[in-house]
């Protein structure tokens, strides 16, 4: 079970993000607080959240069990309570479901109010990802699904293979093993995993447009280099797109070609973006 999500605004962009079928998927809205269009929710959800002075009044998570487990309705509500529970997003947070189906797959949405609106406080959504391997842990073990995480933890603890260097008559390769290494030991982050949760975002999205804004809701940026697509995390690293992805660099561009690359922002653009993304969470 494959569980991402993040904090954000934009409330128009993402109702009709869930609400528009595309490439024959097909979309049921399973669940909403009260009377009202997604698009309507959305917005009085992120302007209650501007009374607190937060600037991302919506917390957007997605729910991907592994290939060939079909989910029931009532398994999909209760995937999205036990995420919930995890993340401390209970009443009186309202929610929101939205289930995506393309024939071959589907996938959850799950959008939260971030307002607590009996304190007028912001849900905090620091170490959000712990939290989501926990719940799926949890959905793994409850719907008897092939536990995902155990394989990644088993390739973590078996011996790395020898690192090759890179090949003097490709200058193009990607130099990312060593600049990973360096990086996660700054920041704490699970690379293996990190690899695993990009996957999974770009198995879900139908185009590259979807995929960036999933990688965005996840708190990536996309970002442009001398040779293709990067990848800028929330402490401001920056990762070949094609190395998280474990492919050519030639097949990302393949698929990312509609995708501009000269309109995403510089890597320095990007990690300031981040920068002030941060800056206004933690003032959140």
């Amino acid at each position: 079970m494959i569980v991402t999500g993040g904090s954000r605004a934009a409330p128009h962009e993402l109702a009709v993000k869930l609400t528009e079928p595309g490439g024959g998927k097909r979309v049921a809205v399973l669940e909403v607080p009260y009377d009202a269009s997604l698009l309507e929710l959305f917005f009085d959800w992120q302007l209650i959240s501007e009374g607190t002075l937060g600037t991302n009044g919506l917390y957007h998570a997605q729910i991907c069990p592994a290939p060939g487990n079909p989910m029931t309705p009532v398994q999909w509500i209760r995937a999205a309570d036990i995420l919930g529970e995890e993340l401390g997003l209970q009443e009186p947070h309202h929610r929101a479901l939205v289930l995506h189906d393309d024939g071959e797959r589907a996938y959850l949405h799950v959008v939260w109010q971030r307002t607590n609106i009996d304190t007028w406080t912001l849900w905090h959504d620091m170490q959000n990802y712990p939290k989501h391997e926990r719940a799926s842990r949890r959905m793994e073990q409850e719907f008897g699904h092939p536990p995902v995480q155990n394989k990644r933890v088993k390739a973590e603890r078996a011996p790395p293979p020898p690192e090759a260097p890179p090949s003097a008559s490709d200058p193009s390769a990607p130099k990312f093993n060593r600049d990973e290494s360096r990086q996660a030991k700054r920041t704490g982050v699970d690379i293996n995993a990190m690899k695993a949760q990009v996957a999974a975002l770009k198995a879900a999205a139908e185009n590259p447009q979807a995929f960036k804004a999933a990688l965005e809701d996840a708190g990536y940026m996309l970002a442009r280099g001398d040779s293709g697509y990067l990848l800028i995390d929330e402490h401001g690293s920056v990762y070949s797109l094609a190395g998280q992805l474990k492919t050519k660099p030639a097949r990302v561009n393949e698929f990312m070609a509609p995708l501009d690359l000269a309109g995403l922002p510089t890597v320095d653009d990007a990690k300031n973006r981040q920068y002030q993304i941060t800056r206004r969470k933690d003032a959140s």
